[in-house]
């Protein structure tokens, strides 16, 4: 699987272990995902500050999108191992997870995105009341700021350097930040949800083997 969450094309193999040592190296990779997410975030904001250049932002964009594939891979085989023990629920909670996990990469990066253009001024309406010589009937969406096909060299996730097109309303960047935030919200209380239902899977896990 990719840093967004993609199928990889080599089949997983399961992680090894007991389901107590499986759920444990499960919570170890998620506090190691959120680090990252820590650092890469505030190298966003330092960027965004003046502190760091652009060029040392996608440097660590890129370091964070190696991270983020190192623990899909890692939480994939967990999974999988999860699966081979019949721990049917927590391989579920975990898939639950690494799915919303995908969600919060992307309209993180999206939002990073257009925040990072709306503070370069980049369309006509920030710049003294100036308006595009032509409306464009598109709606913007979140996808707007990501982009397939980009050049990695200038955007290691995928999402930051979306191509020229047609430029945003004023009403358009708002409803696109505002259901960016939402979708991103959403994302992060599945997860939060789905990492409580793990820690008690991991709770019984210490108190069976307890007895």
């Amino acid at each position: 699987m990719t840093a967004t969450g993609r199928v990889f094309s080599a089949p997983i193999e399961p992680a090894s272990g007991s389901a107590r040592a499986l759920l444990e190296s499960f919570f170890e990779q998620q506090r190691a995902r959120s680090s990252s997410y820590e650092r890469w975030n505030g190298a966003y904001a330092s960027m965004l500050a003046g502190t760091t250049s652009e060029d040392a932002f996608v440097l660590e964009t890129k370091r964070t999108t190696d991270d983020m594939r190192g623990y899909s891979e890692k939480i994939l085989g967990i999974e999988e191992g999860l699966k081979r023990l019949d721990r049917t629920s927590a391989a579920m909670l975990v898939r639950v997870i690494q799915q919303n996990e995908r969600v919060r990469l992307e309209m993180t990066a999206a939002l990073q995105v257009l925040r990072r253009a709306a503070a370069r001024e980049a369309w006509s309406w920030q710049r003294g009341g100036e308006r595009a010589a032509a409306e464009t009937t598109m709606n913007l969406k979140p996808s707007w700021a990501r982009t397939e096909d980009c050049d990695p060299a200038a955007c290691a996730i995928g999402c930051a350097c979306a191509k020229d097109g047609p430029e945003p309303t004023e009403e358009e960047y708002s409803n696109a930040v505002g259901e960016a935030t939402q979708t991103l919200e959403r994302a992060f209380g599945e997860i939060n949800d789905a990492i409580e239902e793990l820690r008690y899977e991991l709770e019984d896990e210490v108190d069976g083997g307890a007895n």
